[in-house]
């Protein structure tokens, strides 16, 4: 493990330690870590949010794969980064909802993203993580953004369609056609419209 994934996974540790706990309210645990910095700032406002999923392939914990996840966004080499994690009612914000960091090619400074913890294809996205998810996007993007529209895109899908400007074969957070994309984004849908909670 490089020392610079070791930093990235004290810091995550030290501010989760400092983070409010879940049941607090409606709110996840939050963690804030900045730890790559923006590719740029959004001109107008984004075209959604793209979903994406860490697919680390081990056999962890939502909240361990939240954890890997997190470190990540500050530790991987290539730059990637995306404005927030989100884990099992517990959520790690990396950018603002006006900044944009590399995750899909083309597509990145059209849309918002998020990485969902999902260790494999076959670990299903849980209803604690459509919680956290749309508590990021009531708390923080919609102030920024109310004409944001709903629309929330796969990595898998933005590629297909061309909008990243290249093919890598990306499957996340399920691959095209996969009816647990629609499924995913009904339940996202749902909680965005129940009203019994707040941020």
């Amino acid at each position: 493990m490089s020392g610079v994934i070791v930093v990235q996974q004290q810091q995550l540790s030290g501010q989760q330690q400092q983070a409010p706990t879940a049941g607090e309210g409606d709110a996840p645990r939050v963690v804030e870590l900045h730890t790559q910095p923006p590719a740029g700032r959004f001109n107008g406002v984004p075209k959604g949010v793209i979903l994406h999923s860490s697919r680390s392939g081990a056999r962890k914990t939502c909240h361990e794969e939240f954890e890997g996840t997190a470190a990540w966004n500050g530790a991987n080499p290539d730059g990637l980064a995306w404005n927030a994690t989100v884990g099992d009612d517990e959520i790690a914000i990396h950018l603002g909802p006006d900044e944009w960091g590399w995750n899909a090619r083309r597509a990145s400074s059209q849309y918002l993203a998020v990485e969902f913890a999902q260790p494999t294809e076959a670990v299903e996205v849980t209803d604690g993580q459509v919680r956290a998810f749309c508590w990021w996007l009531r708390s923080h993007v919609l102030p920024q953004w109310p004409a944001l529209a709903r629309n929330f895109p796969t990595h898998a899908e933005v590629e297909t369609r061309g909008e990243t400007g290249q093919r890598d074969g990306k499957s996340d957070v399920f691959p095209m056609g996969d009816p647990r994309a629609d499924e995913l984004r009904a339940r996202i849908a749902a909680r965005l419209d129940d009203q019994s909670w707040s941020v």
